[in-house]
C-alpha cells in the first residue's frame, strides 16, 4: 500500500526547510510583509479585527498583502537587516474618512416604490 507523499523523509525534510527559511527570512526582515505577519500574530490571525483596525475593505486589505508579498521578494528588507520588527507591533489605527456631503445626501435618501409605477421618495 503506498505511503502519502508527505511520510516521505527528503519531503518531509524539505517541507520543514521551507517553512524555517520562510520564518528566518520574514525574522530577518524589516519590511511591510514581516509588519503583517506580526500584526495579524498579535491579532491571532483574526483578519478581520485586523481590517476593522487598519479600516480596510477587504480587497484592500488583500491587496496590501499580496504587493507586499511581491515586494518582499525582490527587496527581503528596506533596511541593513540590522533594525527588526519588534514582536510587539502594532500598527497605528486606521481612520475612516468621512463621505463628501453629496456622497451623504445620496446614502440618506430613502426611496420606496409606489406600485402604480412612479419612485418616490
Amino acid at each position: 500500500m503506498p505511503a502519502a507523499p508527505s511520510s516521505d523523509p527528503l519531503v518531509s525534510l524539505l517541507q520543514s526547510e521551507s517553512t524555517v527559511d520562510a520564518e528566518a527570512m520574514l525574522a530577518a526582515s524589516y519590511s511591510q510583509a514581516t509588519a503583517y505577519v506580526v500584526t495579524l500574530r498579535n491579532f491571532r490571525f483574526d483578519v478581520q479585527r485586523v481590517r476593522d483596525h487598519l479600516v480596510l475593505s477587504k480587497a484592500a486589505f488583500r491587496l496590501r498583502i499580496s504587493k507586499a508579498e511581491r515586494a518582499v521578494r525582490v527587496q527581503a528588507s528596506v533596511f541593513d537587516r540590522v533594525e527588526r520588527i519588534p514582536s510587539d507591533f502594532m500598527p497605528m489605527p486606521g481612520k475612516a474618512h468621512p463621505l463628501a456631503p453629496e456622497a451623504q445626501a445620496r446614502h440618506q435618501e430613502q426611496f420606496s416604490w409606489n406600485f402604480e409605477g412612479e419612485p418616490m421618495a
